[in-house]
C-alpha cells in the first residue's frame, strides 16, 4: 500500500489519507477474531460481579414458576432474571438451563393453564332446556362519584335469556366467582349435564374456579381468544345491564 509507505516515512497521516482519498475509519479498522456480535455470557454474574452457579439460576426459575399466575417462556424468564434478580446472563443460557431441567412451557405442564382449558366447540351453545347452559362475564361501570370503575359479574341462562344473578364490586376475585355460583346452585337443581361458558379472564381461568366446577360435575368451557361472538349472549345482556346503570346514574353516589 503506497499510502502506508509515506506514513512509515513520517509523513502526516491526515495529509496522506486525504490525498489518497482514504477514509480514516477504513485506515484504522482492524477485523476482530471469531464470530460477529457480542459474546454471550458463559455464566451468570450478579451485580457485584460474582459468578452465580447454574443450580442457583434454576432455583430462581423454579421459585418464579411456583407463583399461581406465572406462565413464562424462556425469554420472559430471562427478563425476570435480568431485572428482578439483577443477573448478567444471556437468554441462550436461560434457554439451555430451562430445557435441560424440563422447565420450558412445552415441557413444564403445570405452568401452562391453556393446556387445562376446555375450549368451546360450537360457535353458539346448543340448548334444549332451561338452566343447562349458563354464560358469565365481567363488565365495567364508571362510578362518577368515586372517579373509578366498578365491576359487574353477570350470570345468564342461555335458553331463557334470564339474568340469573349478578355481583357488583370494585374488585372481583376468583373467590367471588365461586361464591356467586355457590349462591346460585343453592336455589336450583343442577341438571345431569350442565355447561358454563366464559372468556379467559384471570378470575375464570383460576385453578380454584376450574376445580370448583369439576367438583360440581359442571363442564366449564372457554371461548377462544379474540372471538367474543362465542360468548355473544352474555355480552349483549351484560352490556344492557351496564347501560341501565349508566342511564339511571344509580352508582354516581356510591
Amino acid at each position: 500500500m503506497i499510502a502506508q509507505e509515506f506514513i512509515d516515512n513520517h509523513f502526516s497521516k491526515n495529509k496522506v489519507l486525504t490525498l489518497c482519498s482514504i477514509a480514516r475509519s477504513s485506515y484504522y479498522y482492524r477485523p476482530s477474531e471469531g464470530k460477529r456480535g457480542r459474546k454471550p455470557y458463559a455464566k451468570a454474574v450478579d451485580k457485584s460481579g460474582q459468578v452465580v452457579d447454574n443450580e442457583t439460576v434454576v432455583k430462581y426459575v423454579r421459585q418464579l414458576f411456583d407463583h399461581p399466575f406465572v406462565d413464562y417462556g424462556y425469554y420472559k424468564t430471562y427478563i425476570y432474571l435480568h431485572k428482578k434478580k439483577q443477573l448478567k446472563i444471556s437468554k441462550h443460557l436461560v434457554y439451555q438451563l430451562m430445557k435441560s431441567h424440563q422447565l420450558l412451557r412445552s415441557q413444564y405442564v403445570n405452568s401452562s393453564k391453556k393446556s387445562k382449558r376446555n375450549w368451546v366447540k360450537d360457535l353458539l351453545p346448543q340448548v334444549e332446556i332451561a338452566f343447562c347452559y349458563l354464560e358469565f362475564d365481567i363488565k365495567f361501570v364508571w362510578v362518577a362519584g368515586q372517579n373509578r370503575n366498578m365491576q359487574v359479574l353477570t350470570v345468564l341462562d342461555v335458553y331463557s335469556r334470564w339474568n340469573i344473578s349478578h355481583y357488583i364490586s370494585y374488585s372481583i376475585k376468583y373467590q367471588d366467582v365461586i361464591n356467586l355460583f355457590e349462591r346460585i346452585f343453592e336455589h336450583m337443581i343442577i341438571p345431569e349435564k350442565m355447561y358454563v361458558r366464559c372468556d379467559n379472564g384471570a378470575q375464570f381461568i383460576a385453578e380454584m374456579v376450574q376445580k370448583y366446577f369439576k367438583g360440581k360435575q359442571v363442564v366449564q368451557e372457554f371461548t377462544k381468544p379474540a372471538t367474543p361472538q362465542q360468548n355473544s349472549h352474555i355480552d349483549r345482556v351484560a352490556g344492557a345491564i351496564v347501560s341501565f346503570y349508566h342511564g339511571k346514574r344509580c352508582l354516581s353516589e356510591v
